[in-house]
């Protein structure tokens, strides 16, 4: 009995073996996928899907390679029920699980599982009495096959299913066992249940459970679920037939043409970004819960993620232009003035200009989008530009003054100041044209930009001098 059950766990773990770099290969790319934008993912689900369908091939190649000793396994474990009263076997964890549960077909005793061949099986006490038939196994192989074995009442349909069932099982995937209304589903699970579960195999019934319910997550968890079509399928019942190959308009609505990926959707307020990223992250564990993703591939989708993931995007692209624009602006100011202090000092007036637009973005509700984040890499340039100006004419006003900065700051502010005010008035003038368009974006880039130039030519024309005077006291 031991030889028995142990030659089926080599078998799934041959067939887990098979396929476990392809495994390790998806389990990398998901990985993978995580670093990746959402637009930029397709190329890596495609990839998954085609790893997908080669472990179909090498896991259906490798139960037909199985399939005669796993059919004469399952015949010969009928058999011994049939043939005896009980089976001891060495008592694994599985054994020792389903005794706690309080199955009724097996007992532990002292390090051993005893299978008892009667049990309760729909409100009734049965006793194994089957064994498979030679014709039984050819049904059992026709169905194997994905193809159709009819079979009159009392020629052993329940019991033909098992083959197929148990070597489908044995890949670890689920078995779905489909029957025509709830009390067979019931009867059946408890009537071949012993026959699947005294090899490892898991077995419950789905419509022994509520909808929704831990209980039914743990029913279709396992090896082999039973269940009627009604549960299984529920929206089926909705869908008129299939035309040909034609797929009715509304399955299109819930799943794309290969009905592989299924789509799932709800209403929702129209809420803030901030809220939108805390309902994500409320929905991600019930999601896992009813959807592991040892199992399915799940992705929330919708206008709404879409806004927040854009808005991620721009944010961190800003951040990300803004800091590189600044450390290669530093650098030029390095190299050209010869003078660290001076290049920190200079950034200072530059970076309140934009803390004012963002404040004053938010102050007002105005988005973050493409065209408003223009506006920070224009006033940015501008702004860059009247400070390279300013501190040109510093240093130079520097050497004629013989190193006094009080006289060399105001010497340069009367040289490029009005040029500063001037260059920055007509800035603003131009770009106050674009406030009278029809178009939002470019009214608010209309606005902003005028906003920042204004802030910008201030701290240019105050608060940079001022800085100057105060950390850099060189023969003032």
């Amino acid at each position: 009995n031991d030889e028995l059950r142990d030659r089926i766990t080599k078998i799934r773990a041959a067939l887990k073996d098979s396929v476990a770099d392809k495994r390790k290969e998806i389990a990398d790319i998901k990985a993978e996928i995580e670093n990746v934008e959402y637009e930029n993912r397709e190329p890596y689900w495609e990839k998954i899907d085609k790893i997908e369908k080669d472990i179909l091939e090498v896991l259906e190649d490798e139960l037909n390679k199985y399939l005669p000793e796993v059919f004469a396994i399952v015949r010969d474990t009928a058999r011994r029920f049939a043939q005896n009263e009980s089976i001891e076997v060495t008592a694994s964890d599985f054994d020792r699980e389903l005794a706690a549960q309080g199955k009724d077909f097996i007992e532990i005793n002292d390090g051993k599982a005893i299978y008892h061949n009667h049990w309760m099986a729909g409100g009734n006490e049965v006793t194994w009495d089957m064994i498979h038939y030679d014709v039984q196994l050819i049904g059992g192989i026709v169905l194997h096959q994905g193809k159709i074995a009819e079979m009159a009442t009392g020629e052993g349909k329940t019991l033909v299913a098992t083959l197929p069932v148990f070597l489908n099982a044995l890949t670890g995937n689920g078995v779905h066992m489909v029957t025509v209304n709830d009390y067979l589903a019931k009867r059946d699970s408890e009537w071949m249940g012993p026959l699947y579960m005294f090899h490892g195999l898991s077995v419950d019934c789905i419509d022994k459970t509520e909808p929704n319910s831990p209980e039914r997550r743990r029913a279709y968890n396992a090896d082999i679920t039973f269940g009627t079509n009604n549960e299984f399928g529920f929206i089926m019942s909705y869908l008129p037939e299939l035309d040909g190959d034609e797929m009715p308009s509304i399955m299109k609505q819930y799943m794309d043409k290969e009905m592989r990926n299924t789509r799932v959707s709800v209403q929702m307020a129209n809420v803030t970004t901030p809220k939108i990223d805390s309902i994500m992250m409320v929905l991600a564990p019930v999601i896992e819960e009813i959807f592991p993703h040892e199992k399915y591939d799940v992705d929330m989708t919708g206008n709404a993620v879409v806004t927040l993931k854009s808005t991620d995007f721009l944010l961190k692209n800003l951040a990300y232009s803004l800091l590189l624009a600044f450390i290669v602006i530093s650098l030029l100011m390095v190299f050209a003035f010869r003078d660290i202090k001076i290049v920190l000092i200079s950034l200072i007036p530059n970076l309140i200009p934009l803390l004012v637009t963002a404040g004053v973005m938010g102050l007002c509700g105005i988005p973050l989008k493409m065209s408003t984040i223009l506006v920070f890499s224009i006033a940015l340039g501008i702004s860059v530009d009247n400070t390279i100006h300013y501190l040109s004419r510093y240093r130079l006003q520097m050497r004629y003054s013989g190193g006094n900065v009080k006289n060399s700051v105001f010497a340069a502010m009367m040289e490029a100041g009005p040029s500063m005010i001037y260059s920055a008035s007509v800035l603003i003038c131009g770009f106050l044209i674009f406030a009278l368009s029809s178009f939002g974006g470019t009214q608010v880039v209309g606005l902003l930009v005028p906003v920042t130039l204004l802030v910008s030519m201030v701290t240019n024309t105050i608060v940079l001098p001022s800085l100057i005077l105060t950390f850099n006291r060189k023969k003032i």
